[in-house]
């Protein structure tokens, strides 16, 4: 991985997880980082370790709630080099039994429409190369019994993450990846 001195990273699900190795490592290479989750506590013991580091908790479902992080993280240091959006959310249940609520809340904590496009409306110097990286999970690809309300944001985020920004003006600022752990990983930088 390279250095991220200089660089202010904000990453999704930083409470637990891969979103909490994700701020200690960006931290470890040089970056500032926002954390946000809905944790808490949670967060503030994975902060310890993250020198420097600032964290809000955020309900990524909201659209509003994330452009507000957004603009504390930017506000906070300054600018916006990095968005990891790594948040997720997996409960088992039989699909058919989901209530229409149930699959409105799986499908709105994949980041996808909260807190993805905000990155394209803060500044970044002139030459700078903002980076969006999302992860999704094997799920997205191949699936998985009794996790349909999983599974879906998980493919939704990869075809974004393969659709955004079309145009090759914005292609020039904004490189977007998506890592998908599990059996096969695929990277896509553009």
């Amino acid at each position: 991985m390279t250095q991220l001195t200089d660089k202010v990273a904000l990453v999704t699900g930083a409470s637990a997880g891969l979103g909490a190795a994700t701020a200690k490592l960006f931290a470890e290479r040089g970056a500032s980082v926002f954390g946000i989750a809905r944790g808490a506590d949670r967060m503030a013991e994975v902060f310890a370790d993250v020198p420097g580091g600032k964290y809000a908790s955020v309900d990524i479902s909201d659209p509003a709630a994330c452009a507000q992080a957004v603009a504390d993280c930017v506000a906070e240091f300054g600018r916006l080099d990095v968005l990891a959006n790594i948040a997720g959310f997996h409960k088992m249940r039989h699909t058919p039994t989901m209530t229409d609520e149930e699959w409105d809340r799986d499908l709105a904590v994949k980041p996808q429409r909260a807190v993805l496009p905000v990155p394209r409306r803060t500044s970044a110097p002139a030459g700078d190369r903002r980076q969006i990286v999302n992860v999704a999970s094997i799920a997205g690809v191949e699936g998985e019994v009794y996790s349909a309300g999983y599974c879906a944001p998980s493919t939704g985020l990869i075809g974004l993450t393969r659709d955004c920004w079309p145009s090759s003006s914005r292609r020039k600022e904004v490189a977007r990846q998506r890592r998908v752990p599990g059996r096969h990983a695929h990277c896509s930088v553009h």
